[in-house]
């Protein structure tokens, strides 16, 4: 039986056919446009969430590769100023062997004095280094704050705090970008039991201080060890005639060790095998202590050095005395030598831990850029030739079209 198909119909079915080419060949041409072969996510889910997967992917390895930046700038100004202070350290202890040349003058010495001193303002300014973000290396959490300071006593002190900024480099692993200069600079082993001299921050006049505590008995004190001593100025009432006094005692029993001693401003003073002095006019009731201590930052073992060479003269006594000051610093000096040269071996192995990982993120980002190139990235060969055919079809469509409308019973008339 023959099926008839009205005008009406024909005309709906080569329309629909013209449409449905004409919206293949947009998509077509938006594809070229775009360069992707999916141009939303409902043409194939599964595919699109894999592209959102790996796009994630090479997001994070981009973020890791902006941490290897900022952990090998940090780490290469690190290496930079350890690689500086060992040099210093270095030409510290080759002028404190010549130091102890028994041919060189008390005058000689004070040359050397001059040089340590300048050492000492090197150092300063190495261990106050910035990394390339502008933050000091060596304080801790404290990254803009100067780490290192200079007192008016001649003590230094460490600002910072002992915290460790980590830098995420990939999945696995977190890196330290920096060290504690504390750790490196101040927490060092000394070659014999010392102190440390302190000014209660409390005391009336800020410009008066102790100055740095030397043993300069150590059997004496080595007795006396680990006791702290506490130094408390009374009135003047207290001696006769009256006049500046202080009575010293331990810290923790409160037993005194000298009581109603008479000050005179500038002399030196030695309690228990111990020499220091205090600087400025004292009130009633100002403090000052001497805390004992297994440890010996650097600096003070720069400025006891300087000091040493500017005072103890070729008399047989200060002689003694500078012999034990040269192999106390010469050990001291190692032992802060061996503190850098530790952490020197830590920053180089996280540079190699950085230079392994930058190499493993950018081969992951590479696969993945590979792996998502082939899921969106569009064959620009077979687009534009299936753009020709579909072109060349939609124009075969509409002429016939044509032709087909046009025709009529009344053109055979």
């Amino acid at each position: 039986m023959a099926v008839r198909i009205s005008s009406s119909q024909a005309f709906e079915a080569s329309v629909s056919q013209m449409i449905d080419l004409n919206s293949q060949m947009l998509r077509t041409q938006e594809q070229i446009s775009t360069s992707k072969k999916n141009l939303s996510a409902a043409d194939d889910p599964l595919n699109s969430t894999r592209i959102l997967q790996l796009q994630q992917s090479i997001s994070l390895r981009d973020q890791y590769s902006t941490n290897l930046d900022t952990l090998d700038g940090a780490l290469r100004s690190e290496e930079s100023a350890l690689d500086s202070i060992v040099t210093n350290i270095r030409k510290v202890r080759e002028l404190t062997v010549s130091a102890g040349d028994g041919t060189y003058s008390f005058d000689d010495r004070k040359s050397i004095a001059l040089e340590i001193g300048q050492r000492v303002d090197e150092l300063l300014a190495l261990t106050n280094t910035k990394d390339p973000n502008g933050e000091y290396i060596f304080a801790g959490f404290q990254g803009f704050t100067e780490p290192f300071v200079e007192q008016q006593d001649g003590r230094f002190i460490y600002q910072g705090d002992e915290g460790e900024r980590f830098v995420k480099a990939d999945e696995a692993t977190n890196l330290a970008r920096n060290n504690p200069g504390k750790e490196i600079f101040m927490d060092i082993p000394s070659e014999n039991n010392t102190v440390s001299t302190s000014t209660d921050p409390t005391n009336s006049d800020a410009d008066t201080y102790i100055t740095l505590g030397k043993v300069v008995d150590q059997t004496v004190y080595d007795a006396f060890y680990p006791e702290d001593i506490v130094i408390e100025f009374n009135a003047e009432t207290n001696v006769i005639p009256n006049g500046p006094n202080f009575t010293a005692y331990e810290k923790e029993t409160g037993r005194p060790i000298v009581q109603d001693q008479s000050y005179v401003p500038g002399q030196e003073i030695q309690l228990e095998g111990v020499a220091f002095k205090v600087v400025g006019s004292p009130d009633p009731g100002d403090n000052f202590y001497i805390d004992s201590s297994s440890k010996q930052d650097i600096f003070t073992t720069y400025k006891l050095l300087e000091d040493g060479l500017n005072s103890l003269t070729d008399t047989p006594v200060d002689q003694e005395q500078l012999e034990k000051l040269l192999s106390d610093t010469l050990s001291n000096l190692d032992n802060a030598l061996n503190s850098v040269i530790n952490v020197q071996s830590d920053v180089g192995g996280r540079m190699n831990i950085v230079a392994t990982s930058r190499e493993t993120q950018e081969e992951v980002k590479l696969v993945s850029q590979e792996v998502l190139s082939d899921l969106q990235d569009l064959d620009y060969s077979e687009a534009v030739s299936r753009l020709s055919y579909q072109t060349f079809v939609l124009e075969a469509t509409q002429l016939s079209y044509t032709r087909v409308t046009g025709l009529s019973l009344f053109n055979q008339l």
